[in-house]
């Protein structure tokens, strides 16, 4: 493969990833639902909880404090800004339907303008 060819297929991959935020669905919270934080932390203000199967759309991707699930033990530092509000507010990615547990697989929020809080 050429390097032109390489670059394009890496150009494109990294328009999908880009391109895959949107709407994505809250599970796996054992009925406890999702928190919504005004940051990307555990300790930020809680603002909101969203039930499983809550559809939120997702604007953007960002490290903040890690989360672990008591029942699976898998842990993910990675939080969702969400969008369609006027004050941007925060879930832990480990309980939405979004590619990848634990590393950004969305826009990143540096990326998309979002100043981090």
């Amino acid at each position: 493969m050429t390097l032109a060819a390489t670059l394009g297929t890496l150009a494109m991959g990294l328009a999908a990833t880009a391109a895959a935020d949107g709407i994505y669905q809250v599970y796996g919270t054992g009925g406890y639902g999702l928190n919504v934080h005004t940051g990307p932390g555990v300790g930020a203000p809680n603002v909101g909880n969203l039930p499983d199967g809550t559809n939120v759309d997702v604007a953007c991707q960002l490290y903040g404090d890690s989360v672990t699930d008591p029942v699976t033990g898998v842990t993910s530092s990675v939080w969702d800004e969400l969008g369609g509000g006027n004050t941007p507010t925060y879930v832990s990615d480990l309980y939405l339907n979004t590619p990848g547990v634990g590393v950004i697989s969305l826009t990143p929020c540096q990326t998309a303008g979002h100043p981090l809080p």
